[in-house]
C-alpha cells in the first residue's frame, strides 16, 4: 500500500467520524440544542465572572461573545445579537442562583471569603505567597 493511498484512508475515516457527529448534533431537537448551548453559556459567564469580577459587565459580554465565536461559528449567522444577549441573562441568572446555592463554585468563582478573622489572616499570608 503506498503512503498516498494511506493518507486517503486515513482522511476517509476522519471524514466519516466528523459526519456521524455533525449527523447527530443536527438530529438532536431544537429544545436539545437550545439547552446544550445554555449550559455552555453558564460555564463561560461564570469564566467570564472570574476574570474580569463584578462591574464590568460589557466586558464580561465581549468576553463571551468571543468564546461563543470561537466555541460556535456556524451558529453566528442563526442566533441575532439580540437573541444572544438574551441568552447571556439567562445564563447570568442561572450563575447568579448557582453562586447563592453551590458554596464551593463561589468561592472558586468570587474567591473564597473569610468566615472569622483568624480565616481572614491566613487568608491574606497565602495571597502575599507566605
Amino acid at each position: 500500500m503506498t503512503e498516498t493511498v494511506m493518507w486517503i484512508i486515513i482522511a476517509l475515516c476522519v471524514g466519516v467520524f466528523v459526519g456521524i457527529n455533525i449527523h447527530k448534533f443536527l438530529k438532536k431537537d431544537k429544545m436539545e440544542k437550545i439547552e446544550a448551548v445554555s449550559t455552555w453559556l453558564l460555564y463561560a459567564v461564570c469564566i467570564a465572572e472570574q476574570k474580569w469580577g463584578a462591574g464590568t459587565g460589557k466586558m464580561k459580554l465581549a468576553e463571551v461573545y468571543d468564546m461563543f465565536l470561537t466555541k460556535f461559528p456556524n451558529l453566528m449567522t442563526l442566533i441575532p445579537y439580540s437573541k444572544f444577549v438574551e441568552l447571556v441573562d439567562t445564563a447570568l441568572e442561572n450563575m447568579r442562583k448557582l453562586l447563592s446555592t453551590n458554596k464551593t463554585v463561589s468561592e472558586i468563582i468570587e474567591g473564597a471569603k473569610p468566615e472569622t478573622p483568624a480565616e481572614a489572616e491566613t487568608m491574606g499570608d497565602a495571597e502575599k505567597g507566605e
